[in-house]
C-alpha cells in the first residue's frame, strides 16, 4: 500500500450520500477518484502564472504559516500587560466624567432654580462643546492620566507588575536561586527552607519547581545579552513562552485526525479561547495545565500511529519521561496520564471484542499477536513503566500511586464538618467555587461552540483506519471531557483541563467540514484555490466571537500589585529586620517576596491560621486579638497541634488553646495540669509555643479589599466549634442514635436534639456551623444638625425598605425609618473622645421587638460623617476599627504606613506591642 493511499485509508472523508448512510468515513470508488482529478485539472489550468507561483508558495509552506497563525496570536494578546491598554478606557472616562461634573457644578451655580430636566439639556449641550472645542487639551489630558496610572501599575525599571498573586510566590522562589543557589532562603538540617513562609518556623520548598525553575533559565540566557533584564520581566516572558509552543501539538494533534485545516482551528481556538487567555497572562503553573497534557498527547497519539515498533517505544517513553516532568511542574498531573490510561484500557478491550473470532479460529496466543491488540498492550505498558520510573526518580513513588487514588480524594476537597471540627479554607477559594453546566458551556464559548466540539469527538468516534472503525482517538477525548467537565463542577479553574480537548474536538468538526465542503465545490467546478479560500473565510467568521472575548480578557488581564502596596511592604522591609507580618491570606506571597519578611500565612499554606487571623481580626476585644498575635508570633498554631497530638481529642484542644492564651504562662500551667493527664515535659511543650521570651517585630495589614472579603474571614474568625463538633459527630448518622448522643454529649433537651439533628442532616456544614458576616453598604453621606445626624438610607431587609437613618449623640437614640414605622438598629458605633480627651469609638446596643439585625458605623471624615452599614458581629470589630476608624482608640496597634491606592482604596499598616 502506497503512502499516499494511507493517507486516505486514515483520513476523515464524507465521500457522498452512499458512503454517509454506509459508511461515513469509507474509501471512494475508484470512479469518483478519476472524476474528481479531472475536474482540479480543469479547474487548475485557468489559474494564471502569478497567482499559481504564489499559490504553490503557500502550499509549499503552508504548515509553517498555520502554526504561526495561532502562534502569533497566543503571543499577541497574552503580551497586553506590558501596554496595559484598559488605562486608556479608564483615563477617557476619568477625564469625561470631570468635565462632565463640572459643568454641573457651574450650571447649579448659574441656574440654582432651574428644572432637572432643563438642567440635564443645557448640561449636555454644553458638554458635547467643551469636548468637540478643546478636543487636543482634552486628549492631551486623558494620554497623562492613562500614564499616570501604567506608572502606577509598573516598576521603577518600566516592568509591569505581575498579573495575580501566586506569580509572586514563583517570582520569590526564581530570586531565591539567583540568590541562594536553591529556591529556598535557607539551608536547614541539608536541606532548603523557604523561612519566611510559615511564621518562625518556615516551609518547605514546593516540589513544583519547574516553573521557577524555567523563570531561572530564561532569566540566566536574557541575562548575556541585557545585563539589566529583570526577574520580574522574565516571570512575565516564560508562560508566553509556554503558550506559544503549545500551538504546535495542538496542530499537529488537529491535523492527525482532520488533517492541515483541523490542526490549525484547534491551534487558533487554543491561542484566543478566552478563559484560557485569562489564566494563562498570569504567570502561574495554569500555563502547564496546557502545555504538558497536549505534548504527552501528542507523542501518545505518534507512539500508536509509528510505523514500527521502534518508534512506537521511543514515542511511548518521550512521553512517561514527560509524565514525570508534569509532576515537577504540577501536582495535579496524574489527570492526563489517568485519560490516556484510561482511553488504552477501553480500546484495548474494544480491540479483544473485536477480533474474539480470531482466538477461536488460530488460538490465544496468536490472538495476543494481533497488531492491534499487541500494539495497545506494548505502547500502554512501556507509556505506564516508564511514567513510573520517572515520576519515582523526579519525586517518589507515593507520587505516582496518587495518579490512581487522586482522583477519589479530589471529589472531598470542599467537605466541611465530615472528620473535623476545624473549617475548610477550599470552601472561600474562588478559582474552586463550583459551576453549573451552562456555566461550563457558557466559559467554553456557548452553545454552538460546545456543540462544534462534541460533534468533533463523534466524527472521531467515525474514523477509519485500514477499513474499520478506529475508535481510539474518540474514546479518550470522550473520557478527557466527562472527567474534566466533572472537574469543572468542582471548581472554575479546572476549566483548563478541558480546554485543550475542547479545542481540539472544535478543529475536528472544522477541518471535517473544510475537507467536505472544498470537494463538493471543485465537483461544480469552482477554482480549487476559491473554493479553499471561501471555506476557510467562512469558518474563520465562527472565530469572531472568540477574537473578542481574547481581546477583552487580555485587556482586563492587570496586576492587583501597584505602587502604593510595593511602597508599603518595602517600607516594611527597610524598617525592621526580622519581623511577621499578619493579615488575610490572599497576598501573602507579596508580603514575602515584596517585603521579605516572615507571614503567618500566604496563599498555599493557611491550615487552622484561617480561624485565628478572621478571630483577631472579627473580636471587638484588642487584648484578645493581641494573645491571639503572640501565639502566631511565638509558634503559629503548634499549641493546638501539639495539643491535639497528646490528648486526641481537637475540641477539647481548642477550647484549652482559647482558656490559655488569656492568661499568664504560671497560670496557663495551672489549667493544663487540672484539665488535661499530660505530664510536665508535655505541658512545657505547648506552652512555649503560647509564651515565647522574645516576640518578633510584629505587623498587621488592614486594607481595602479585606473590606469586600469580610464574609470569608468573618465567618472563618466566627467558627463556632460546639455546632462543628455537633456536626462532625452526627452527620449522617441514624435519628435515634445521633438525637441521644447529642442530648447526652451536648445536654440538649429532647427537642432541642431534634432540630439540630435534622438541621445537621440537611445543610452543609459550612452553612450550619456559622454564618457569613459582611459589610452591606459603602461609606455613605449624612447630614448634621446641631447634636444630630440623618443619612439617606434606601435599604431593603425582608418587605421593608429603610428610607433613613438619625441618631442623636446626647440621647444615643438611633432609628431606621420605614414607610410604616421606625425601627431599632442593632446597634450604632460612632467616636467618642474620653474624659483625659483620649480618642476612642463606642457602641451601643439596642434590644427589643423593633430591633433590625444590622448595625450602623458613624466615620467622620472630613468635618462631616459618613456612614456604612453592617453585620453586628462586624460593627465594633477590630478591622473596622483598623480600617474604617484607622486605629482610633487601640492601644498596642500603632499605625505605621498609610498609603493610598491609585484605585481610592487605603491601604493600613500597623506595628503590633505584643508584651
Amino acid at each position: 500500500m502506497t503512502e499516499k493511499r494511507e493517507r486516505e485509508e486514515e483520513a476523515i472523508d464524507l465521500g457522498g450520500a452512499k458512503d454517509f448512510f454506509f459508511g461515513l468515513f469509507g474509501q471512494k470508488g475508484k470512479e469518483a477518484e478519476e472524476k474528481e482529478e479531472k475536474v482540479e485539472k480543469e479547474v487548475e489550468e485557468e489559474v494564471g502564472i502569478e497567482w499559481k507561483r504564489i499559490w504553490n508558495f503557500l502550499v509549499k509552506y503552508q504548515i509553517v504559516l498555520l502554526i504561526l497563525i495561532p502562534m502569533f496570536l497566543a503571543v499577541f494578546f497574552r503580551a497586553y500587560p506590558t501596554s496595559l491598554p484598559i488605562t486608556d478606557d479608564w483615563a477617557k472616562n476619568a477625564v469625561y466624567n470631570n468635565i462632565r461634573a463640572d459643568i454641573v457644578k457651574q450650571i447649579d451655580i448659574q441656574y440654582p432654580n432651574l428644572l432637572a430636566a432643563n438642567k440635564e439639556t443645557i448640561t449636555q449641550t454644553e458638554y458635547e462643546r467643551t469636548i468637540k472645542e478643546q478636543k487636543a487639551q482634552i486628549n492631551q489630558q486623558i494620554k497623562a492620566t492613562s500614564d499616570y496610572f501604567k506608572s502606577q501599575m509598573k516598576d521603577d525599571k518600566g516592568n509591569t507588575y505581575l498579573i495575580g498573586i501566586d506569580s509572586y510566590f514563583w517570582l520569590g522562589e526564581a530570586n531565591n536561586y539567583i540568590k541562594n543557589g536553591n529556591f529556598g532562603t535557607e539551608i536547614v538540617n541539608g536541606q532548603p527552607m523557604n523561612m519566611l513562609r510559615n511564621g518562625r518556623r518556615g516551609q518547605d520548598i514546593t516540589t513544583e519547581k519547574a516553573l521557577p525553575l524555567s523563570n531561572v533559565i530564561l532569566y540566566k540566557i536574557l541575562k548575556i545579552f541585557n545585563s539589566n533584564v529583570s526577574m520580574m520581566y522574565v516571570c512575565f516572558l516564560v508562560p508566553i513562552i509556554f503558550m506559544a509552543i503549545s500551538i504546535i501539538p495542538t496542530f499537529f494533534i488537529g491535523k492527525k485526525i482532520a488533517g492541515n485545516m483541523g490542526g490549525f482551528f484547534a491551534a487558533t481556538l487554543l491561542a484566543i479561547q478566552p478563559f484560557l487567555v485569562g489564566r494563562t497572562s498570569e504567570p502561574d503553573t495554569d500555563i502547564f495545565q496546557v502545555f504538558f497534557p497536549l505534548m504527552i498527547l501528542w507523542l501518545f497519539v505518534e507512539a500508536v500511529e509509528a510505523k514500527n515498533e521502534r518508534k512506537g517505544f521511543v514515542f511511548a517513553a518521550i512521553a512517561g519521561i514527560l509524565s514525570g516532568i508534569y509532576a515537577i511542574a504540577w501536582k495535579g498531573w496524574w489527570y492526563i496520564f489517568d485519560f490516556i490510561v484510561a482511553a488504552l484500557f477501553v480500546y484495548l478491550v474494544y480491540c479483544l471484542i473485536y477480533h474474539r473470532k480470531e482466538a477461536k479460529e488460530n488460538g490465544f496466543a496468536a490472538y495476543l499477536k494481533h497488531p492491534d491488540i499487541k500494539n495497545t498492550l506494548f505502547i500502554g505498558l512501556i507509556f505506564i513503566i516508564v511514567s513510573c520510573i520517572s515520576v519515582t526518580l523526579f519525586l517518589n513513588f507515593n507520587t505516582f500511586i496518587l495518579s490512581f487514588n487522586g482522583p477519589f480524594g479530589f471529589a472531598q476537597i470542599k467537605n466541611v464538618g465530615i472528620t473535623t471540627v476545624w473549617p475548610n479554607v477550599f470552601t472561600t477559594v474562588a478559582e474552586f467555587n463550583e459551576v453549573q453546566t451552562k456555566q461550563i458551556i457558557s466559559m467554553m464559548g456557548g452553545t454552538l461552540f460546545f456543540l462544534i466540539a462534541v460533534v468533533g469527538i463523534l466524527l472521531t468516534a467515525l474514523k477509519r483506519k485500514y477499513g474499520k472503525f478506529d475508535i481510539k482517538y474518540a474514546v479518550l477525548f470522550i473520557i478527557w471531557f466527562v472527567a474534566s467537565t466533572y472537574a469543572f463542577t468542582k471548581g472554575t479553574r479546572f476549566a483548563l483541563l478541558l480546554v485543550p480537548a475542547f479545542a481540539i474536538s472544535f478543529g475536528v468538526t472544522l477541518g471535517v467540514f473544510y475537507d467536505q465542503s472544498t470537494k463538493f465545490l471543485i465537483k461544480t467546478k469552482v477554482r480549487k484555490d476559491i473554493a479553499r479560500l471561501l471555506i476557510i473565510l467562512l469558518l474563520c467568521l465562527l472565530l469572531i466571537s472568540p477574537l473578542r472575548g481574547a481581546h477583552a480578557a487580555a485587556k482586563n488581564a492587570i496586576p492587583s500589585m501597584n505602587d502604593a502596596w510595593y511602597d508599603s511592604l518595602t517600607e516594611i522591609k527597610n524598617n525592621s529586620t526580622d519581623a511577621i507580618i499578619t493579615s488575610w491570606w490572599d497576598f501573602g506571597h507579596w508580603f514575602v517576596t515584596i517585603g521579605e519578611r516572615r507571614v503567618t500565612f500566604d496563599g498555599a499554606d493557611q491550615e487552622m491560621r484561617i480561624h485565628w487571623v478572621g478571630k483577631t481580626l472579627l473580636t471587638d476585644n484588642e487584648t484578645e486579638a493581641v494573645n491571639i498575635l503572640r501565639m502566631l508570633n511565638c509558634d503559629q498554631d503548634y499549641a493546638y497541634k501539639k495539643l491535639y497530638e497528646y490528648t486526641n481529642d481537637s475540641y477539647l484542644s481548642v477550647n484549652l488553646v482559647y482558656e490559655i492564651i488569656s492568661k499568664n504562662k504560671e497560670d496557663a500551667r495551672k489549667i493544663l495540669q487540672d484539665k488535661t493527664k499530660l505530664s510536665g515535659e508535655q505541658i512545657d511543650d505547648v506552652l512555649k509555643s503560647v509564651f515565647c521570651d522574645k516576640p518578633l517585630e510584629q505587623f498587621y495589614i488592614a486594607s481595602g479589599d479585606m473590606v469586600g472579603k469580610a464574609g470569608v474571614w468573618g465567618h472563618f474568625g466566627s467558627w463556632n466549634f460546639t455546632r462543628a463538633k455537633m456536626y462532625s459527630t452526627v452527620n449522617g448518622m441514624p435519628q435515634a442514635e445521633g438525637i441521644s448522643i447529642l442530648e447526652k454529649d451536648f445536654n440538649l433537651s429532647s427537642n432541642e436534639a431534634f432540630k439540630i439533628y435534622y438541621e445537621i442532616q440537611n445543610q452543609k456544614g459550612d452553612q450550619w456551623i456559622t454564618s457569613w458576616p459582611s459589610y452591606y453598604s459603602g461609606l455613605g453621606n449624612c447630614k448634621e444638625s446641631n447634636t444630630s445626624i440623618e443619612c439617606d438610607l434606601g435599604f431593603s431587609i425582608g418587605n421593608a425598605v429603610i428610607t433613613k437613618f438619625s441618631f442623636d449623640f446626647e440621647s444615643r437614640e438611633a432609628l431606621f425609618y420605614t414607610a410604616q414605622k421606625t425601627l431599632h438598629p442593632q446597634s450604632v458605633v460612632y467616636p467618642i473622645k474620653s474624659d483625659k480627651g483620649e480618642e476612642d469609638v463606642y457602641e451601643k446596643k439596642y434590644s427589643g421587638d423593633d430591633v433590625i439585625p444590622i448595625s450602623v458605623v458613624l466615620v467622620k471624615k472630613s468635618d462631616s460623617f459618613k456612614y456604612i452599614l453592617m453585620d453586628p458581629k462586624l460593627a465594633n470589630s477590630m478591622f473596622t476599627r483598623m480600617f474604617f476608624y484607622e486605629g482610633r482608640g487601640l492601644k498596642n496597634f500603632k499605625p505605621f504606613v498609610t498609603k493610598q491606592q491609585f484605585s481610592g482604596d487605603m491601604i493600613y499598616i500597623y506595628k503590633v506591642n505584643l508584651q
